[in-house]
């Protein structure tokens, strides 16, 4: 009797593994389920943003049938859509979507709760509502070098509510939580007339920068001759008064030395040696004479000033001669 104890008792626990496995089921927090009975439903748990996960009974089938649902969202690509635009270009478009499962029920009977009928049914409608969403934009709404032009957010908003509103009609029990556009690529034949008809509008643009700048440098040199023309004059303009009055204040020199020619042109030659002094000294050098007492105004070394008297207005004349060429020499 003793040895038929763990049999009874493996059968025991074997039928209350079965009697469970019958009459409970668990509800995990990614799950959305539909219990049945008899063919109708009986509850939906955890639908939503409600938050019923767990363990539950329910009566043995036939009377209850369990349906289980993931409820996260699904992420997929849709396929590559050749469309016209509303200016005749072509472009092929690659958009995402995420959805998730809103009414299971309706889910169940509308895609007979397949995720891949729901994807394909989807895709479908995404490609007809990005064809009809672009159609009404041209190609400078996508492709241009003004972000202005561009209506990228625009365009996919278009796009989800048109695919929302025909999933609504349709009553998929699903909802689009998330839309994009992935990619935006151009035919061959396309590309290179995109890509020509930006180089023509930079070319423009340059065009239009370089005419400016012409035209501005062309305003600055003149105004800078101008302002070079007005400088030169005001410059001889100022070196003729300097040089009048040059010509003034020697003249006054000019009467003065008259009265006593040999005694100017005696400080002319002690100016002279006084000159040459002052350049050794600041080359710090000595001075060492090697001269000829016939050159002036060394001269002065062996006969001293001179003491002869001059008469006439011609002696006067010759002086004042004189003090002109020694003072433009100088």
């Amino acid at each position: 009797m003793r040895e038929k104890w763990p049999t009874v008792l493996f059968a025991a626990v074997a039928c209350i593994a079965l009697v469970a496995y019958l009459m409970v089921f668990q509800v995990r927090i990614n799950q959305v389920v539909i219990q049945e009975r008899w063919g109708g439903v009986h509850r939906v748990l955890n639908a939503g943003n409600q938050d019923e996960a767990g363990w539950y009974f329910k009566a043995p089938w036939p009377v209850d049938r369990i349906a289980k649902y993931d409820k996260r969202v699904h992420v997929m690509d849709s396929r590559l859509n050749q469309t016209q635009l509303q200016d005749d270009w072509n472009v092929i478009v690659s958009t995402f979507a995420g959805w998730r499962i809103n009414d299971p029920v309706q889910f169940r009977k509308a895609l007979e709760g397949d995720a891949a009928t729901a994807e394909n049914d989807l895709r479908d409608i995404i490609s007809d509502a990005t064809s009809e969403a672009l159609g009404r934009y041209s190609i400078d709404n996508l492709v241009s070098t003004s972000e202005e032009e561009l209506q990228f957010d625009a365009i996919e908003s278009e796009i989800a509510d048109r695919i929302q509103e025909t999933i609504q009609n349709n009553n998929y029990g699903i909802e689009v939580s998330s839309f994009g556009i992935k990619r935006i690529a151009l035919p061959q034949s396309t590309t290179q007339t995109v890509f020509n008809r930006m180089r023509a509008e930079w070319n423009e643009r340059a065009t239009e920068y370089t005419s400016e700048g012409q035209s501005q440098k062309a305003e600055l040199v003149q105004e800078a001759e101008s302002q070079k023309q007005k400088m030169i004059a005001d410059a001889r303009a100022k070196a003729k008064q300097i040089m009048a009055k040059g010509e003034a204040e020697a003249a006054q020199y000019y009467d003065t030395f008259a009265e006593a020619p040999e005694f100017a042109i005696f400080l002319r030659r002690l100016e002279s040696l006084n000159e040459i002094a002052e350049q050794a000294a600041e080359n710090r050098q000595p001075i060492t004479f090697v001269l000829d007492t016939k050159t002036e105004p060394f001269g002065l070394l062996e006969q001293g000033p001179l003491q002869q008297e001059t008469d006439g207005a011609g002696d006067v004349e010759q002086v004042k001669d004189e003090l002109k060429e020694e003072l433009s020499n100088k």
